[in-house]
């Protein structure tokens, strides 16, 4: 092709079987409160970014009892059996802590960030850590039965059901292991990080999830073969909750979807204020009369059972976990270095908690993305060059916009599945 005294060549270029992309969060010391409310014998527990995990009590908003590790206790969601409270830290240890002395039990080791959630099971505590293994634990002693090297970063809540052990992971799977072995019954494959900061939904063997492909998930227990998908308009590191037929989760697009738990149509969308993640991470609470969800626009809805917007609560900071409900208030831990309790019918604060520290600390996120395989054609000469493993930094506007990829979203491990999408996005 020829323009005035100097010739170019037109390339065709073409962006082949983009891997998985995924965002990784990390924290600072800081006063954010944002791990997952459990409640024991009157007191409500919850970690912090200022290395501390508090006992607070629910009536009054009053510390009663706190134990400093050595890094944040972010994300996760404590586990308490026989006295005793479970739980991992920035510090990457696994932490067995006396509820009555407050004394170190035992804490065991891991080769990363510990901030997935411990299940216990027949005095075993399953553990994971951002060094991609899953740990069995004895939980008397903290000495080591087994562990499982996945593919990735874990963050997220271990799950027992039954023989079964559930874990998500960075590397777009769901495992399924024996959980007196460790030995992998299945895996699913999906093509997004898979995170929950709250025990997966099984309801008759079926699991329920989301992926930050931007699909939520129905899959059998028993094998793992998928009973439907669900798109929607951004990513799912949310833990659906359950209302009657009806599976209820938040999304990184600002909605709330009411998902049909047995065909995954839609019901209703509720659209909050847009913020980046929106209602990505926590676990909406459902009650008698309402559902309550926290959103990262530093709010917590209260919507009634059909989806329909009642009231909200402003905050000074992003809220990360869900709220949990204790004699008539929502409970729930900010970003903004203070936990609150709000009334369940008007939204009023009724006490507020301020942790060590009234700093708040941005979490830093770095995006990570696969190597592509590149493309390249030469219009006119027919010469192809192709470039495998090159690594590049692309902005794809946030991985909510991260397209499907040509890798198959079905699990290795399962028969093929004639799901169907019902959803607007398509």
């Amino acid at each position: 092709m020829y323009f005035g005294d100097f010739e170019t060549e037109l390339l065709t270029i073409r962006w082949k079987n983009p891997k998985l992309a995924r965002r990784l969060w990390s924290y600072e010391q800081g006063g954010g409160l944002d791990t997952t409310i459990v409640e024991h014998e009157g007191v409500i527990y919850i970690g912090c970014n200022d290395y501390y995990l508090y006992g607070i009590d629910p009536k009054s908003g009053r510390k009663v009892w706190e134990f400093k590790t050595n890094g944040c206790v972010n994300t996760v969601e404590p586990q308490i059996h026989d006295g005793v409270i479970f739980f991992g830290s920035y510090d990457s240890y696994i932490y067995a802590i006396g509820l009555e002395t407050r004394n170190v039990i035992w804490k065991f080791k891991t080769g990363s960030i510990a901030d997935s959630s411990c299940d216990i099971a027949d005095d075993i505590v399953y553990a994971a850590s951002r060094d991609g293994y899953i740990y069995a634990l004895d939980e008397k002693t903290g000495q080591e039965k087994w562990r499982y090297k996945t593919g990735d970063i874990i963050t997220t809540n271990l799950t027992i059901f039954e023989e079964k052990l559930f874990s998500g992971c960075f590397d777009g799977y769901i495992y399924c292991l024996d959980k007196n072995t460790g030995r992998e019954l299945w895996r699913f494959k999906t093509n997004g990080n898979i995170t929950n900061s709250h025990k997966f939904l099984i309801v008759e063997r079926v699991i329920f999830f989301g992926s930050h492909d931007r699909f939520v998930y129905a899959i059998s227990v028993d094998g793992g073969t998928e009973v439907w998908r669900f798109k929607g308009g951004g990513g799912f590191s949310a833990t659906p909750a359950l209302l009657d037929n009806t599976i209820i989760i938040g999304c990184r697009d600002g909605c709330v979807y009411s998902i049909n738990r047995d065909s995954g149509q839609e019901f209703w969308r509720f659209q909050g204020e847009m913020r980046p993640w929106g209602f990505g991470t926590p676990k909406p609470l459902i009650t008698k009369d309402s559902i309550y969800v926290s959103s990262s626009a530093s709010r917590v809805y209260c919507l009634d059972r059909t989806g329909k917007f009642k009231w909200e609560f402003r905050t000074e900071g992003c809220i990360w976990c869900g709220p949990h409900y204790h004699d008539g208030k929502i409970i729930f831990g900010c970003e903004d270095c203070r936990a609150y309790a709000i009334d369940e019918k008007t939204g009023e604060e009724i006490w507020r908690f301020r942790s060590s520290l009234s700093t708040q600390k941005v979490p830093h996120c770095e995006d990570n993305f696969s190597p592509y395989e590149i493309e390249v054609k030469r219009t006119g000469n027919d010469i192809e060059e192709q470039f495998e493993e090159d690594r590049y930094k692309i902005n794809f506007g946030g991985l909510d916009n991260f397209e499907d990829s040509e890798y198959s979203t079905k699990s290795e491990y399962a028969h093929k599945s004639e799901y169907t999408s019902h959803s607007d996005y398509k």
